[in-house]
C-alpha cells in the first residue's frame, strides 16, 4: 500500500489493517509506505484514491513505475481513466469498477459491508488488449479479489456512477443507511427521476443505457 499519510503508514506497519465484517473481524499485514520508490518492481498498480487525487498520484508514482507495470483503476467518478491514460499511456491502463463496499473507521481499520465483484475491461480511452486484462483479472481472483474481464467496461462504469449519484446524496441528506431508503415510499419517485437524469447525461458521453436495467441495479444496490 502506498499512501501520502505518514500516520496511516505508521499505523498499518505497526498494527496491520483490521477488517470488521460484522460477525467476525480479522487482521491483514500488508506492506505500507509513503515512499513511491518502493513501487519500482511492481507489475500491477491498483489506483483506489478519490478522483480529485488521481493526477497527483499519477505524478507521484510515474517516475518510479517500470514500463511493464499495468495501471488499473476501480475508482468512482469521471475522467480517472482519461487522466491515467494521459499520464502512463493508453496501452498500460485498465479501466474498471468494484462492488466491494467498505467504510474507513480508523487509520488502519475498515468495516467491510459487502464482498462484491470487481470488473475490468476495455475503455474508449485505453488500448490495453482484453487478453492482458483477462490475465490481470485472473491474478486478482487468485489473490482473493473476485474479478472478471469484459470487452467493454465503459457502460458499466457509468452505471456504477449513476448508482452512486442516486444513493450517496440521499443517504447523506437523510442520514440513513442504504437499505432504509426503501422504507420511505415517497423516495421511489425521486430515485426513478435521478436514474432517468443519469441515463440522459450518460447518453451525452456516448453510452446508451437502459433506464429499466439501471433502475434495477440501483434497487439491487440499495
Amino acid at each position: 500500500i502506498l499512501t501520502r499519510r505518514r500516520e496511516a503508514a505508521e499505523a498499518i506497519s505497526s498494527n496491520g489493517v483490521i477488517i470488521n465484517e460484522g460477525k467476525s473481524s480479522w487482521r491483514a499485514w500488508p506492506n505500507c509506505t509513503t515512499d513511491p520508490r518502493t513501487a519500482s518492481n511492481t507489475d500491477l498498480c491498483l489506483i483506489c484514491v478519490k478522483s480529485y487525487d488521481t493526477e497527483t498520484v499519477a505524478r507521484m508514482v510515474s517516475p518510479y513505475l517500470n514500463e511493464r507495470c499495468i495501471i488499473a483503476t476501480v475508482q468512482n467518478g469521471l475522467n480517472n481513466v482519461e487522466r491515467l491514460a494521459e499520464a502512463f499511456g493508453p496501452e498500460r491502463v485498465v479501466a474498471g469498477y468494484t462492488l466491494q463496499a467498505s467504510t474507513l473507521t480508523g487509520l488502519n481499520s475498515v468495516y467491510h459491508a459487502y464482498d462484491g465483484e470487481t470488473v475490468l475491461g476495455c475503455h474508449p480511452s485505453t488500448t490495453t488488449p482484453v487478453e492482458k486484462i483477462g490475465r490481470v483479472a485472473d491474478e486478482l481472483t487468485r489473490m482473493g479479489l473476485k474479478t472478471s474481464a469484459v470487452e467493454n467496461v465503459y457502460p458499466e462504469v457509468l452505471t456504477k456512477l449513476i448508482i452512486n449519484s442516486v444513493i450517496n446524496p440521499l443517504t447523506a441528506l437523510l442520514g440513513v443507511r442504504n437499505g432504509e431508503l426503501l422504507e420511505v415510499q415517497e423516495l421511489s419517485w425521486v430515485i426513478d427521476r435521478l436514474v432517468e437524469e443519469g441515463v440522459e447525461a450518460c447518453s451525452l458521453l456516448g453510452a446508451t443505457l437502459s433506464p429499466g436495467q439501471v433502475k434495477s441495479r440501483v434497487y439491487e444496490a440499495i
